[in-house]
């Protein structure tokens, strides 16, 4: 299991490199989506979805929010990404992705999409 910080800091990496799945080369792709699968599954944990879930919360009961997306919103807007035209050509990638994605949420699949 990665270390919280190790596992902040990887997140943030893979989400500003994401467009590695737009490149030509099929090793770079594969390792980037299971580079993405592999942090969903381990770094993802309850508390930072629960984290996520009251943010999205409180901005629709009209209360103060923090200025900035939570990460795990950071982290469905990024995999929401991948489902552009852009990657139309990696899209069997792409779905396993928003798959571990889909499963890691589970229950608050609503709370953290709709609501963001």
């Amino acid at each position: 299991m990665l270390s919280e910080g190790n596992c902040e800091s990887g997140i943030l990496i893979i989400l500003k490199n994401a467009d590695i799945l737009a490149s030509e080369h099929e090793e770079a792709i594969h390792a980037a989506t299971d580079a993405l699968k592999s942090m969903i599954s381990s770094c993802i944990d309850e508390s930072l979805i629960k984290q996520g879930v009251e943010q999205i919360s409180l901005s629709e009961n009209k209360e103060s929010r923090r200025s900035a997306p939570t990460i795990i919103e950071k982290i469905c807007a990024t995999v929401e990404s991948l489902l552009d035209y852009h990657y139309t050509a990696v899209w069997d990638r792409v779905f396993q992705v928003v798959s571990a994605m889909f499963q890691k949420l589970g229950a608050n699949l609503n709370d953290i999409i709709l609501g963001s």
